[in-house]
């Protein structure tokens, strides 16, 4: 991290913020660009420490994207087809208890069924709706271990708010910062979730101007036609 220090004071390393913003920029282009491919822009918020859940929570929901804000499952990456079965199986028990489908059972068995469910949905609550593997993942923390560790295994780019302990090796957007502020962590997730927002504008007009060459064309057709029409009947 000495590439990004500006200096020592006191015992504590001052962040070089000229270093800083325009490597978040990269960091937010980046961001943008994978929210507005339509075919697989997913990205994955992910902030586990206290400092960080409410922030990552808040900023996935602004941008309609995805977040792990409690524990991380692990596998969550690595072994994504048996962690989104485990999702399955959770909506499905939740759709029963909804039904009424275990009020039948024993008190002490529905107690379980009823703890176990909780614990899921709390794990999962932020990506119950994904459908495959995030694009890009964005992380609070190098104290992200396990994410940072799947992420890399399976090439998926990394966004991450790097405090001055931390390394920057193998991370594809650094972003140096204090990961221990709230005020800090709070920041790095709103700009993160602005550029997201940014990417659904983006991938809406993309949608918007084919619809509208779409619409040109077969009206170029149907002109073309028409003529085509006419003048077959004034040679009739």
């Amino acid at each position: 991290m000495m590439p990004y220090i500006f200096e020592q004071k006191d015992g504590m390393y001052i962040i070089n913020l000229g270093k800083t913003i325009p490597l978040f920029k990269n960091a937010l282009a980046a961001i943008r660009k994978h929210v507005a491919n339509s075919r697989n822009g997913r990205v994955l918020f992910v902030g586990t420490q206290h400092q960080s859940r409410k922030a990552v929570k808040d900023a996935a929901k602004q941008c309609a994207q995805y977040s792990i804000s409690e524990k991380w499952p692990g596998g969550l990456l690595t072994n994504w087809k048996t962690v989104s079965q485990s999702i399955k199986r959770m909506k499905d028990t939740e759709k029963k208890l909804e039904d009424g489908f275990y009020n039948s059972y024993k008190k002490h068995e529905q107690v379980k069924i009823q703890k176990k469910h909780d614990k899921q949905a709390k794990l999962f609550e932020g990506i119950r709706d994904m459908s495959d593997l995030p694009s890009l993942i964005i992380i609070t923390s190098h104290n992200e271990t396990n994410a940072i560790k799947e992420a890399k295994k399976l090439n998926i780019p990394i966004v991450l708010l790097l405090d001055t302990d931390g390394d920057p090796q193998g991370i594809d957007f650094p972003v140096p910062g204090n990961d221990d502020s709230i005020i800090s962590v709070d920041l790095f997730c709103t700009l993160c979730s602005r550029a997201g927002l940014l990417g659904i504008h983006d991938e809406q007009e993309v949608l918007k101007r084919k619809e509208e060459a779409k619409k040109k064309k077969e009206e170029e057709k149907q002109t073309e036609k028409i003529e085509k029409t006419t003048e077959e009947i004034k040679n009739g």
